[in-house]
């Protein structure tokens, strides 16, 4: 009897026990093809030869997470990521999962951003470009000049 109380309970709430159950492997597994990925990786684009730049820095930890961080305005952004292999590890997608300084900030909008950021916004992807080299596509963090991504040399 307690048995058929709790899935109508859980049904009730809208909670499968099944995926709840799952949860913490598939977050490891997650976790795990991330930190394939560990390392910093440093984009770069400026207006002209004397003018403004920006550099955007991504970071992927051993732990599975990461941080974007864009320098060059005068705020400079500073977010945490939670990192999603894609397409059989050859993408990865880095989604806003806290500002960087441990605040909510869902008032104030980093420069270039748009709205306020929210948990499980896509923010950039990483990937390697043709030649073997790593680019930055970005998504809801922008470039600031407008550009669709960036590569390395």
């Amino acid at each position: 009897m307690r048995g058929i109380f709790a899935l109508a309970l859980c049904g009730c709430w809208g909670i499968d026990p099944i995926q709840e159950t799952t949860r913490p492997f598939k977050e490891a597994a997650r976790a795990r093809e991330a930190a394939k990925w560990a390392g910093t990786y440093v984009f770069a684009e400026c207006a002209n030869a004397n003018g403004p730049c920006w550099k955007y820095t991504v970071t992927i930890n051993q732990d599975g997470m990461g941080t974007v961080w864009v320098d060059g305005d005068p705020e400079p952004t500073r977010v945490n990521v939670k990192p999603w292999p894609k397409h059989d590890g050859a993408e990865l997608t880095l989604n806003f999962e806290s500002y960087a300084d441990g605040k909510n900030h869902y008032e104030w909008v980093p420069g270039g951003l748009g709205p306020a950021l929210r948990p499980g916004q896509r923010l950039v992807w990483l990937f390697r470009g043709g030649a073997g080299n790593m680019c930055l596509r970005f998504g809801d963090v922008q470039s600031r000049l407008g550009t669709a991504g960036l590569c390395t040399q």
